[in-house]
């Protein structure tokens, strides 16, 4: 992506900007040997996202696009549509992208979890126990839903669904 800072920290000026982003570009041209150029929408610069799918044209590569939210304008719907391969985090932004007319495939994200690995500290089981107890969950099977409070995360789905497997299984708490 392109810088948003001059190393010193002071923001680039959009003159800055553009001649980065220009810069990069014309790197981008001269190289040999370019096989695929993908997009990440996160990139907060959609000039670059353009100008990438256009070098894509002329360079006859192709010109993939992954969408995982933020500002849907009209530039980025246009990538979405004319990508080789479009593709987004969840279901909730496929519906909402097939709304407009543009079909994409989903690939979930993959956490990492090597941090849940490790093992415990006489911290985390002091906290786990006080849960345990402050809730009556010894012996529960819990249901978690790790997400940030928002609609399309689906927590109401989850609540849903863990009543009526709790009809069936009483020790899902």
């Amino acid at each position: 992506g392109l810088p948003s800072k001059m190393k010193e920290g002071d923001p680039l000026t959009p003159q800055a900007r553009a001649n980065t982003l220009r810069e990069t570009l014309e790197t981008f041209s001269g190289a040999k040997g370019l096989d695929l150029i993908i997009y990440n929408n996160s990139t907060p610069q959609f000039e670059m996202g353009k100008r990438l799918w256009e070098l894509s044209r002329k360079r006859h590569v192709p010109f993939y696009i992954y969408f995982h939210g933020g500002l849907l304008t009209e530039g980025v719907r246009h990538l979405l549509q004319h990508a080789d391969v479009a593709v987004t985090n969840s279901r909730y932004y496929q519906d909402v992208l097939a709304g407009l007319g543009v079909a994409v495939e989903v690939i979930p994200p993959v956490p990492d979890i090597s941090s849940l690995m490790a093992p415990l500290t006489e911290g985390d089981r002091v906290s786990i126990s006080k849960l345990v107890e402050q809730y009556d969950l010894l012996g529960k099977k819990v249901v978690l839903h790790p997400a940030r409070l928002y609609p399309m995360k689906g927590q109401e789905d989850t609540i849903l669904a863990a009543k009526i497997l709790q009809r069936e299984h009483p020790e899902i708490a």
